[in-house]
């Protein structure tokens, strides 16, 4: 598969997530509401605001996917930081079951979210623990010195980047292969250095979330209550298509050449 036809991959993942997979909504909506730091910082902000988000595929899709999120006091540490095991915990949970089902939905099986979260569950935890993981040490900088914290974040973004490009396939690899975690990391690293259609997929899915988060940003923020709310539902639709199109294309490329993803 040389080349990735993104629209027509996202129009034929749309009609999947709001086919039988619809009911699967509930889940960015779910990890939408527990990002308790954006919804409070997005709801206080007075006065208008502007902005974009930068994002590769995720293992779990929603609005602050798309929302920039006002943060005027800079790198600080969040007073619901007591809340991160339990984040960790239901992210591993709902991400288990999620990737499960839609693996499950593209492959006419079944939909058993409760088993795919039994099956996977650990080995997403696993996944989820590392990513959180790399956040501990700009946390304890915050403590120490935000001002050292602030040029951590800085100088972290480009590694972070490239990290997130390396290894954003590990989770949906773990469902679609079944293998270890580390059996999946060592997978999606060799596809990000083959490049080919996961390049490909990873520059596009990009580009589609800097354009739409110009968009859901100023929904979002600048309509208090509401535009968190109409942004919250609005794109949950879109976030599962999102995961949808990426379980897609990674199992055409685990696939090997032909044409691109069916879905």
């Amino acid at each position: 598969m040389n080349d990735v036809a993104f629209i027509p991959l996202l129009e034929r993942s749309w009609k999947r997530a709001t086919g039988g997979l619809l009911p699967l909504v509930v889940v960015p909506i779910a990890t939408g509401l527990l990002a308790v730091d954006e919804l409070e910082a997005t709801l206080a902000h007075d006065g208008i605001h502007l902005g974009v988000e930068f994002a590769f595929p995720a293992m779990i899709v929603d609005v602050w996917t798309f929302v920039s999120t006002p943060n005027p006091d800079g790198v600080s540490v969040s007073p619901s930081l007591w809340l991160v095991p339990v984040v960790v915990l239901v992210h591993a949970i709902l991400g288990a079951g999620y990737l499960g089902s839609i693996r499950d939905g593209l492959e006419a099986e079944s939909i058993d979210f409760l088993a795919n979260v039994s099956r996977y569950g650990v080995r997403i935890l696993g996944y989820v623990l590392a990513v959180y993981a790399l956040l501990v040490p700009v946390a304890l900088l915050a403590l120490v010195d935000p001002g050292v914290a602030v040029v951590a974040v800085l100088l972290g973004i480009p590694v972070g980047s490239v990290l997130w490009y390396l290894f954003f396939a590990t989770p949906y690899l773990v469902v679609l292969l079944d293998v270890s975690l580390l059996d999946a990391a060592a997978r999606s690293y060799a596809l990000a250095i083959q490049g080919g259609a996961y390049f490909e997929y990873a520059i596009k899915y990009f580009g589609f979330v800097l354009v739409s988060s110009v968009v859901v940003s100023l929904v979002a923020v600048n309509l208090p209550l509401v535009g968190i709310f109409l942004a919250l539902v609005g794109t949950a639709p879109l976030a599962l298509t999102l995961n949808v199109a990426t379980m897609a294309i990674l199992r055409d490329v685990l696939r090997g050449p032909g044409p691109s993803a069916t879905v």
